[in-house]
């Protein structure tokens, strides 16, 4: 078993863009799709099995997974450390305020949460009632309490092993947040992702329609803006969804305002790197 790295989050905060990024790097095997073995329920149905017998690279490359909820679930940190001590971990920081209406979008559109608009979820967010409804809607704060998510990565892992990045950063100067990453595992820094251009996906404001067809207020919803690219297609061995085969950061900016509300007036695009 060879799991070097994993990006662990956070989630709605540019982790597609890395993760493409690196994918389409000759030096990396990657999964294509989120990996959550280590997180419950999956761990104690097949996960760990996985963890320890699915992940390979051949010599000279490395291999890495990608699941952004692993930053806020309590469970996985021990569970990395135990499996993968040595793995190094990837972490990309947004602006929580931004993050968190990216996301309440993201669980709108999937329906893990009811259609409504932004100010009525929000303010049911904050009171409770909305996690009382939906469960799954706690996810849309917690997952934004850094500094406490952080601490346990921390408490395991040495700092060396832990590369912080930032969404703002990402959209000033996507190139070179990316050959850092590249510079922190160890592979070229010079090669030139084409997906480096794919930048930015876009939260579009518009009328949609409920699940019973009825119009309803304006709501956002994010268009899948990234264009295909070669690795997708290319013949080049990669993994599957289920498996097979340090720089300075600057912790002081974590929350630092990253990017354009997505809060906006309905009609207005919004930026966001998935």
């Amino acid at each position: 078993m060879s799991l070097n790295f994993i990006i662990i989050g956070a989630q709605k905060a540019a982790t597609s863009f890395v993760h493409d990024c690196l994918r389409e790097h000759p030096s990396v095997q990657m999964a294509i799709e989120e990996i959550p073995s280590f997180e419950s329920p999956d761990y104690e149905h097949g996960g760990k099995e996985s963890i320890l017998n699915s992940y390979s690279a051949p010599q000279g490359m490395i291999c890495g997974i990608k699941r952004p909820s692993y930053l806020g679930k309590p469970e996985v940190p021990d569970r990395i450390h135990a499996l993968c001590p040595g793995a190094k971990l990837i972490l990309v920081l947004r602006n929580p305020v931004d993050r968190a209406v990216s996301a309440y979008f993201h669980y709108v559109k999937h329906r893990f949460i009811p259609f409504t608009d932004l100010s009525t979820g929000m303010e049911r967010l904050l009171d409770g009632s909305l996690q009382t409804s939906h469960p799954a809607a706690k996810d849309i704060l917690e997952y934004g309490f850094y500094g406490r998510h952080l601490r346990t990565y921390l408490n395991r892992f040495p700092k060396v092993q832990i590369h912080i990045l930032f969404h703002e950063d990402i959209v000033a100067d996507g190139k070179q947040v990316i050959r850092s990453v590249y510079r922190f595992l160890g592979i070229d820094p010079e090669y030139q992702p084409e997906s480096i251009d794919s930048r930015p996906q876009a939260v579009l404001f518009q009328p949609l329609s409920d699940p019973g067809g009825e119009a309803s207020q304006p709501v956002a919803i994010q268009a899948q803006c990234r264009p295909s690219t070669h690795h997708r297609q290319a013949g080049r061995s990669r993994i599957p969804p289920g498996g097979a085969g340090a720089t300075q950061d600057r912790p002081e900016n974590i929350g630092a305002h990253s990017e354009e509300s997505q809060a906006g007036s309905a009609g207005k695009p919004a930026r966001d790197l998935g």
